[in-house]
């Protein structure tokens, strides 16, 4: 019976340690929380996002995260621009990486409707390590409304189709 005491007081002693430590994230003013946000890429701003209701409130009224956060791109672009579409607006700053390497006539056309539902928000656009030719460069870019800056970084751009 000892045994099941101290194991239910150890068990009380963590749960009172984690309530703390949850009441302390919650407590941070919100520009304490976009400042770790800058560091983050926006999937993990997502993730980090679902900690509390204060996490998520600054994620979803600082306009200041959303000009700084980069969102990536990478080969798994159908899952991306998933993430992407739910929040139509907010990332300002995309970078496609490795695009094109493996993508099918279809999927390039699933991923020009998904692009167009946000680009028009988008204010830095890079390219990196992508095998594009100009048409598909031009499709980008015809709704990119707010384009700041375009990078085009290691990518193999092929002329015509």
């Amino acid at each position: 019976a000892p045994s099941v005491l101290k194991m239910r007081k150890s068990m009380d002693i963590r749960r009172i340690k984690k309530q703390r430590l949850e009441g302390f994230w919650s407590c941070l003013p919100e520009e304490v929380i976009c400042t770790f946000y800058e560091y983050l890429n926006f999937r993990d701003v997502e993730a980090a996002s679902q900690t509390c209701r204060s996490w998520y409130a600054a994620f979803i009224n600082n306009s200041k995260i959303h000009r700084n956060v980069e969102f990536v791109i990478h080969r798994n672009h159908s899952e991306a621009l998933a993430a992407l579409s739910r929040y139509p607006g907010r990332c300002k700053r995309i970078t496609i990486e490795e695009f094109g390497l493996d993508t099918t006539e279809i999927e390039w056309e699933q991923v020009l409707d998904c692009w167009k539902l946000f680009s028009d928000h988008v204010n830095h656009l890079r390219f990196y390590k992508c095998r594009i030719n100009e048409r598909q460069i031009e499709s980008f870019l015809c709704s990119c409304t707010s384009l700041v800056s375009l990078t085009v970084d290691c990518c193999d751009c092929a002329h015509g189709d």
